[in-house]
């Protein structure tokens, strides 16, 4: 995986209601680790459902990251947006730099 991400598989999301979902995200957000996301929300920038979430996939012909940014929506979160190039387009860019 890219390095800081998490993993919500799509078939797994599709099974979550907007409760469970939040809780997954809850669970990431409110680590003690990620001060800044944490920072952000104490100030009031972001909300639980306006928090940026970027989806992606193994590769570009994938299309799992595509249907988790609908299912995303449908549960209410409004700031998600996909990675197309996916992890091999990041670690060739990584590599490169």
């Amino acid at each position: 995986h890219i390095p800081h991400s998490y993993n919500l598989p799509v078939l797994v999301a599709k099974k979550m209601n907007e409760n469970s979902l939040d809780n997954f995200m809850n669970k990431i957000i409110y680590n003690p680790s990620n001060k800044k996301l944490l920072n952000l929300l104490e100030k009031n920038k972001v909300t639980l459902k306006t928090f940026p979430i970027i989806t992606y996939c193994y590769k570009p012909t994938c299309d799992a990251s595509e249907k988790l940014v609908n299912q995303l929506h449908k549960l209410g979160y409004i700031n998600v947006k996909e990675y197309p190039g996916g992890e091999t387009e990041w670690f060739d860019i990584y590599k490169n730099n």
